[in-house]
């Protein structure tokens, strides 16, 4: 069937089809009494449906009638059997061409008649309803194969268009994650300059006027020595400000990521952290893992500072296509979720990667998120 997509591919088919008929028309009439005037004329139905190949429409016209008169002329004078090549004729008439002629299908449809009239002319019951008949079926079969090749020539057109609209869609995903790049970057390139420049000319200006009094006025030197020792601190804390935000933003192992968040509640007792990792997450791209992270982060936040728990159990695994998450705490429970700020903000990163997250709360204690990223974005 694919072979027939082409309409090119159909008209050899058919092509094919009619030289094979031929070739059994030449051999029947080999013992005709007529036998030079009927093989001048196979040869030349042979020609004449090549001519039907390449030609324009006036010439394909011509061509289709001069072949139902050459085999309804055989038929009555050898008596052959060219049905057959009659419905080829039909199907030729249907299936490749995409205009359709009335007038060639009354030719096509008396010559049925006449070919049908003359072979079967001995048979008692044959009439003109059975012919009728036959010729009906003929016509379904064909519209029937037509309307199978025009929608699988629908379906694989639009595959094309599909897989083009993927390929559109995929570069414009990456246009966007360069945009996406780029800006933070420049945005990060601003925090440095916005935090540190103003600590770093400052010390920089002290150091020298340190230097240069350091002989002169030992005293004010030490002083100039203290402001310089204060603004490095400074630094140094905008410095860990501006790494915490290009962290947020970029994380790179989130089970260590993960880690540090239970370390922050390490120094008492009174919290318990209980985490099922599945370590092919860490393949995944950056932009999921950071969802994952943050996701978790709000989560033990609101459960400490909500739901006042201090038992959580969490759960991140990697299924074929998705990344599913899972986070339970014994905190006390609510008949009504209260959309607040925190819970919007899960929704909002995982709905940006096309995911899915649902919050529950049974019996009114303990409550649970669950989660799931699809690892394909697009």
């Amino acid at each position: 069937m694919d072979f027939l997509l082409s309409g090119k591919n159909r008209f050899l088919a058919l092509k094919i089809l009619q030289i094979i008929v031929i070739i059994t028309l030449f051999n029947s009439t080999l013992q005709s009494q007529f036998q030079i005037i009927t093989i001048f004329l196979i040869v030349f139905l042979a020609i004449n449906d090549y001519v039907r190949i390449n030609s324009n429409e006036f010439v394909k016209y011509i061509s289709y009638i001069l072949s139902n008169l050459i085999i309804c002329y055989l038929a009555y004078k050898t008596k052959t059997d060219t049905i057959t090549y009659s419905s080829l004729l039909t199907v030729e008439l249907i299936i490749p061409i995409k205009k359709i002629y009335k007038s060639l299908f009354i030719i096509n449809f008396v010559s049925f008649v006449f070919l049908s009239a003359i072979l079967y002319s001995n048979i008692l019951f044959y009439n003109f309803e059975i012919i009728l008949r036959n010729y009906a079926i003929n016509l379904i079969v064909c519209f029937l194969i037509k309307n199978i090749i025009i929608e699988k020539v629908k379906k694989e057109k639009l595959n094309e268009e599909l897989e083009k609209t993927n390929l559109t869609l995929i570069q414009y995903s990456k246009k966007i994650e360069d945009l996406t790049i780029t800006k933070e970057r420049t945005r990060i390139a601003q925090e440095l300059h916005d935090s540190m420049g103003h600590s770093l000319v400052a010390l920089s200006m002290n150091l020298e006027y340190a230097e240069n009094i350091a002989t002169i006025n030992p005293e004010k030197a030490k002083i100039a020595m203290q402001d310089c020792y204060s603004l490095s601190k400074e630094c140094m804390k905008s410095l860990r400000g501006a790494v915490s935000v290009l962290k947020e933003n970029s994380t790179l192992s989130l089970r260590k990521d993960i880690n540090q968040i239970f370390l922050k509640f390490k120094q008492t007792d009174k919290y318990e952290f209980n985490l099922d990792f599945d370590e092919n997450v860490e393949k995944v791209s950056s932009g999921i893992k950071t969802c994952i992270y943050k996701t978790l982060r709000e989560a033990i936040t609101n459960g400490i500072k909500h739901g006042n728990a201090t038992s959580f159990s969490i759960h991140i695994s990697k299924s074929s296509n998705s990344i599913i998450f899972k986070i339970e705490n014994n905190g006390v429970g609510c008949k009504k979720i209260i959309r607040s700020n925190g819970i919007m903000g899960m929704e909002e990163r995982v709905h940006l990667l096309n995911g899915e997250i649902i919050f529950k709360s049974e019996d009114l204690v303990g409550f649970t998120i669950e989660g799931k990223i699809p690892e394909n974005i697009l």
